[in-house]
């Protein structure tokens, strides 16, 4: 019997979901999904705009992070696996930012929504980088 393997496509998939559905632990925690479209939006309406009392420019740091999105879900197999590593290791370092994990008020608000995705994360890339940075067999060189 063959061993089947997950595609790499389906754990992509599972681990930009699994980032976007993280929940924040602040005082009104939001999803990142939600978080992301919010400092987007009032970042571009204040550009577009200009405010009198100024422009939110914390919404700058949305620009990379949908960017490293669209990189991750883009990178190829055994080519883009340093590019991978360095959006994971991004994607990481911005959890904290998003949820306030970084505030030890917060800690007592770590709720399951909180530990799932951000297991199933990490769990999923990790394993998409693992799959990536193992030596390409005869039939992955057929294959492309």
């Amino acid at each position: 019997m063959a061993k089947k393997e997950i595609p790499i496509k389906i754990l992509k998939i599972i681990a930009i979901v699994s980032f976007l559905i993280i929940n924040g632990i602040q005082e009104n925690g939001t999803i990142n999904f939600g978080l992301i479209l919010m400092y987007f939006f009032a970042f571009f309406h204040d550009i577009t705009h200009f405010p009198s009392f100024g422009i939110f420019w914390e919404g700058v740091i949305t620009i990379p992070i949908i960017g490293t999105l669209i990189t991750f879900s883009l990178c190829r197999k055994y080519k883009d696996r340093y590019l991978l590593l360095f959006c994971f290791i991004a994607l990481l370092a911005i959890i904290p930012l998003l949820t306030g994990i970084l505030d030890p008020h917060n800690y007592k608000r770590i709720s399951l929504d909180f530990i799932i995705p951000t297991s199933i994360f990490i769990i999923s890339s990790i394993i998409l980088i693992v799959l990536n940075f193992r030596k390409p067999t005869k039939k992955d060189n057929l294959e492309k």
